[in-house]
């Protein structure tokens, strides 16, 4: 289950492009993640769109970085019940439209490759070594060209 929240109110709302304030996106986006990670871990997803501020507090209390992000995640393990993992991902709007032309991006382009990332950290994915990042890198070559051909 995938569920959106905007926190960054009507003034970064139409910063959000359309295919990404509704679960269909994700749901998709999530199937095909699924099919290329060797060991997928089912899970509840919350996005949550926040502001620059709340973003740079967010990374400031959890990571202990004061500085800006496009996206942070975070996990939560099934409980002893049984019950699925829940993940969560933090995007920030803002962030994400600045950074798209210093990457030859589009900002849907942008958008997907942020989220995918995101996806691949709430999967357990990380960059810390350079063949930690040339793995996540490839996965997510791998469900963005999945995204643009279907």
């Amino acid at each position: 289950m995938i569920t959106i929240r905007i926190e960054c109110g009507l003034s970064c709302k139409p910063l959000i492009p359309r295919q990404f304030q509704t679960s269909r996106w994700y749901q998709t986006i999530m199937r095909r993640a699924r099919a290329v990670c060797p060991a997928w871990v089912p899970m509840e997803v919350s996005v949550l769109f926040v502001d620059r501020k709340r973003m740079r507090e967010i990374n400031r209390i959890y990571h202990s970085q004061d500085r800006m992000t496009d996206v942070l995640s975070f996990t939560y393990p099934a409980d002893m019940t049984g019950k699925r993992s829940e993940g969560e991902l933090y995007l920030c709007p803002e962030q994400i439209g600045a950074q798209a032309p210093r990457y030859g991006s589009t900002r849907v382009s942008e958008y997907a490759r942020v989220i995918v990332h995101g996806i691949l950290h709430l999967q357990g994915y990380d960059h810390m070594t350079s063949s930690d990042r040339r793995r996540m890198n490839l996965l997510s070559s791998k469900i963005l060209s999945n995204t643009r051909s279907h």
